[in-house]
Parts: C-alpha cells; sequence; structure tokens
C-alpha cells in the first residue's frame, strides 16, 4: 500500500472518529462503516483523541536545539 493510500484511509477513518463524536453517528455505525468491531473503534478513536491532545499542546518557540 502507497503512502497516499495509507493518509487516505487514515483521513477516512478520521471522518467517522469526528462523525461519531459529534453525534451524527453511533460507535456501532462507525464500527460497521470501517470494517471493524466497536471494540476496535474505540481503540482508534482513543489513539486520535491521543495524538489530537498532544498535537495541540504547546511547545517551546523556535527550533529544536542539537543534540
Amino acid at each position: 500500500m502507497s503512502d497516499s493510500e495509507d493518509r487516505e484511509r487514515a483521513r477516512q477513518r478520521a471522518a467517522v472518529v469526528f462523525a461519531v463524536r459529534s453525534g451524527q453517528i453511533t460507535a456501532k455505525e462507525g464500527a460497521r462503516r470501517l470494517g471493524v468491531s466497536r471494540k476496535t473503534y474505540y481503540e482508534w478513536e482513543s489513539r486520535a483523541l491521543q495524538a489530537m491532545t498532544e498535537a495541540m499542546e504547546d511547545r517551546a518557540p523556535g527550533r529544536p536545539g542539537m543534540p
């Protein structure tokens, strides 16, 4: 699978997570759309929300130091 296909699949998964979190569809429906169990859906949702939280944390300004 190519990088662009991986990115597209990730975008589709993210769209489903956002649809579930915004109340547009149920987690059961989200899992069905993704072709996974609800347990797997909730694992993916948890990872997605954790990654988004980490991405939104404040970081020190400027370029990182050289090791």
